[in-house]
């Protein structure tokens, strides 16, 4: 595999996020976070998107697994894009790579001149905290089982080193396992002749293979008796219980071939672009996978941390899909200088809430804030957990904003009446009216010819009277009635404006973000934050839509 050309221009672009803004090499050194909930397009919007960054920039570096084949074809589908298929080595169970991590660390304390235990320790500690992970313990009484289990490494580690010349992880155990079951028993003949743990003592003490000063191997002998003496054989026996926690499940099985019998792939491979996937994930191999992933990412980390660095030195990548199972407490230390030693980490994760879950911390809230305070750029999908919501916004901050005040008022009144009236009138009268009268007429009347003589006369007398009677009533009278109604609707409209200190984007707001799919056309929304003010927004959060296609 040759060494594919590379980007070390620490301002040179990666990712073009708006017409006026881009992601360089600078910003991915400082860390990145993915925020988005299942189906949100986190994995296939953003995350896709700084993966084939990374790739076509010529970065070496590890991805680890949660979820069985889904990550492994993610990767092999953005190599062969990017025209890097021949960059990318499987570590799985088929045993074709192998990894001696003991013999890897002791090898490196070597070459450097000296043979430091405390890094041998350090490193089973790491394992102590993965599998303390495994199971979200919050483990109350940690720090004295740490302490001692870390003394009961220390002294067989440096028992076996000086008195047999190796440090092998089932000699490891067998040197804990065959050790004094009480005080007394270090007296007892029969188990000094039968005793591994005795055995690499007398080695140390008498024929040592490294030199070793003799007081410092007079204080390996008397751990073991002092142990019995100061806690007491129950709660020896609890620490020997927590330290074949930690090392049983390389014991046995695939793990052991992996991890513990010969070395033909290391973590410096990257630095020279070799794109290590490790597919032991977690939800097939369970905390077998999970103490091995955290093992590799451990080791990964301080070797990345030691390398000589310079200005033309390739930049490599941490990739932790599902990161709440892969977060560790050494996480801090080594993203605090990841921008020196050239290194971007990428950790992606549904919410706050299964972060917290994962951290085994009294107080994991504040072991999770304090290691996403490392991350300085942090991307958010569709989410609809709410302490992830509120985090957000709170984070993109407060501004003073004027808000717009509308108002609107209806009256409606309505009134029914009605009225009843009856009158009624009567009138009598009676009248009589009498009239008398009389006359009387009288007349004559005589005529004459002169043929012959006549002569006539009349006369006469007439009288009258008349009397008239009569009455009157009259009856009227009626009845009224009558209806009334009168309805009135008022209606009103009032705006102003007040000033307010108020988000500048609203938790809700992340809950209406496009996912991708067909249902958005292949466009997942993402808002991206960095203590940075965008241009293309003018503030410090930057609204993207990355393509799935």
């Amino acid at each position: 595999m040759g060494s594919p050309p590379y980007i070390f221009d620490l301002n040179a672009p990666l990712l073009q996020l708006s017409p006026r803004d881009a992601w360089r090499l600078r910003d991915a050194c400082e860390g990145t976070a993915i925020f988005g909930g299942t189906g949100s397009g986190k994995s296939s919007g953003s995350g896709r998107a700084l993966a084939r960054a990374f790739l076509r920039a010529g970065f070496g570096g590890i991805v680890l697994c949660a979820k069985q084949d889904e990550e492994r074809e993610r990767w092999r589908s953005y190599v062969r894009e990017t025209g890097r298929a021949r960059s990318l080595i499987v570590f799985d169970a088929s045993g074709t790579r192998r990894f001696n991590f003991l013999e890897y660390e002791m090898a490196r304390a070597r070459d450097a001149g000296t043979f430091d235990i405390g890094n041998i320790v350090l490193l089973f500690m790491r394992i102590a905290d993965a599998a303390s992970a495994s199971g979200g313990k919050k483990q109350d009484r940690e720090p004295f089982w740490r302490d001692a289990v870390r003394g009961m490494l220390k002294n067989a580690i440096l028992a076996l080193w000086h008195g047999r010349g190796r440090v092998r992880l089932s000699e490891i155990m067998r040197m804990v396992d065959t050790g004094p079951s009480s005080a007394q028993q270090l007296h007892d003949r029969e188990w000094r002749q039968a005793s591994f743990h005795y055995e690499t003592l007398r080695l140390m003490m008498d024929e040592p293979v490294h030199p070793i000063a003799r007081e410092e191997a007079e204080e390996v002998a008397m751990y073991w008796p002092r142990l019995f003496t100061r806690y007491g054989e129950k709660t020896t026996g609890g620490i020997v219980a927590t330290l074949a926690t930690m090392v049983d499940p390389f014991l046995t099985g695939k793990m052991r071939e992996l991890f513990t019998t010969s070395t033909n792939i290391v973590p410096e491979m990257t630095h020279q672009g070799a794109i290590i996937l490790i597919d032991l994930p977690v939800k097939q191999w369970h905390e077998a996978g999970l103490i091995a992933q955290h093992i590799f990412k451990f080791l990964w980390q301080r070797a990345t941390e030691s390398r000589p660095v310079t200005p033309t030195t390739r930049p490599v990548f941490l990739w932790a899909d599902e990161c709440q199972f892969f977060a560790s407490e050494y996480d801090n230390e080594f993203q605090s200088t990841a921008r020196r030693s050239v290194a971007c980490s990428v950790y992606l994760t549904q919410n706050l809430s299964g972060l917290y879950h994962h951290i085994p911390a009294e107080k994991p809230e504040h072991a999770a804030e304090n290691l996403l305070g490392n991350f300085q750029t942090k991307i958010f999908h569709g989410n609809t957990n709410t302490p992830t919501n509120t985090w957000a916004a709170e984070m993109i901050g407060k501004t003073v904003q004027w808000r717009r005040n509308v108002g609107e008022n209806e009256g409606h009144s309505e009134s029914t009446g009605s009225s009843y009236g009856e009158s009624r009138s009567e009138s009598r009268g009676i009248n009589v009216g009498i009239t008398d009268g009389g006359g009387e007429n009288s007349g004559s009347s005589s005529s004459s010819s002169n043929m012959n003589y006549t002569s006539s006369g009349s006369s006469g007398t007439s009288t009258s009277w008349g009397r008239s009677e009569g009455s009157n009533r009259s009856l009227s009278g009626g009845i009224t009635t009558g209806t009334n109604e009168n309805r009135s609707i008022n209606t009103g409209r009032s705006q102003g404006a007040s000033e307010v200190i108020d988000y500048q984007l609203q938790p809700n707001a992340f809950t209406m973000l496009r996912s991708g799919g067909e249902e958005h056309g292949f466009i997942v929304d993402g808002i991206v934050v960095k203590a940075k003010r965008w241009k293309h927004s003018g503030s410090v959060w930057l609204p993207c839509e990355f393509p799935q296609d």
